[in-house]
């Protein structure tokens, strides 16, 4: 293929734009199914009935259809990330076969942890001294169906989906040397040594980035990853994580790109408003005068 001229800065705010986009999608749709479920469950334990493995199965087998229907979306949109992309052609066959596994475990993990903290809440409850209406009520209210887990699970599931597939596809764009790199937001919300990741040089796609991650205590610990979100990173590295990795021949031209900073606010000033001038008898006599 022939060489090209590569913005990074512009590819990142374009990958984080498409992000942004998917990401709020999925959080409107799980926290509409969160709902449901919230609702369901407490619904159950109000007419004094066990909420059995069958809730989760019903739980599970609807966040693999919006997993998977976001997978399908997420394929087709990395396609156009670049001119090359383009010339990929990847059917939703294709693209589930590829993240069908990791949606499996992605689901298992997510199901689980929800009928942990539904099990906490009926527990407090109970322990608190609740009765069974009221232990619904807070039930309803519990964190494994909040629209914030559901925001932390969109955004998590969506970054992952985005970099599989670009890792993907760039693997079948036939470069002469392919290469990549880690791309990452330069924020204060922006993991340290994620941004440490910016400055390392780009490495062959077949290669693993190694990621000094902070552990317990103040120590780091080696982290190897195929890709930005790639699982293997662990929890540290993957949730609610921004970064994107860059694919391209070692032979292009890469470029930083100009930063698009946000403007300043204006500070609002409020205005001032002037007395009005006393009324004379001269004024009254000449109003001209008195405007003079």
């Amino acid at each position: 293929m022939a060489k090209v001229k590569i913005d990074r800065r512009k590819y990142y705010r374009e990958s984080l734009r498409l992000y942004a986009k998917l990401s709020g999608n999925l959080t409107r749709t799980l926290d509409k199914l969160f709902k449901q479920q919230r609702i369901l469950a407490s619904k159950r334990y109000a007419e004094n009935e066990i909420i059995t493995d069958s809730f989760y199965l019903e739980l599970a087998t609807k966040l693999h259809k919006v997993f998977t229907r976001n997978v399908k979306q997420v394929f087709d949109n990395s396609k156009e990330m670049t001119e090359r992309m383009r010339q990929i052609k990847a059917t939703d066959e294709e693209a589930l076969e590829l993240y069908g596994a990791t949606i499996g475990e992605n689901v298992t993990q997510v199901t689980q942890t929800t009928k942990k903290l539904v099990e906490a809440s009926i527990v407090s409850s109970l322990n608190d001294g609740l009765g069974t209406e009221d232990t619904a009520k807070r039930l309803e209210k519990s964190s494994a169906f909040s629209r914030k887990r559901a925001r932390v699970i969109a955004r998590t599931e969506t970054h992952q989906a985005m970099n599989y597939a670009n890792n993907n596809i760039a693997k079948r764009m036939n470069l002469k040397k392919p290469v990549k790199k880690w791309a990452s937001a330069v924020d204060e919300r922006t993991r340290g040594w994620h941004r440490d990741m910016n400055s390392k040089p780009a490495i062959g796609i077949d290669e693993m980035f190694m990621v000094l991650t902070p552990t317990a205590g103040g120590a780091t610990t080696e982290r190897f990853m195929d890709y930005t979100g790639d699982p293997a990173g662990g929890a540290s590295n993957v949730i609610q994580c921004r970064c994107f990795t860059l694919y391209y021949d070692q032979d292009d031209d890469v470029i930083e790109g100009a930063t698009t900073a946000k403007k300043p606010r204006k500070p609002k000033v409020k205005p001032v408003v002037k007395p009005p001038a006393k009324i004379n008898e001269t004024s009254l006599a000449n109003p001209i005068q008195a405007t003079a």
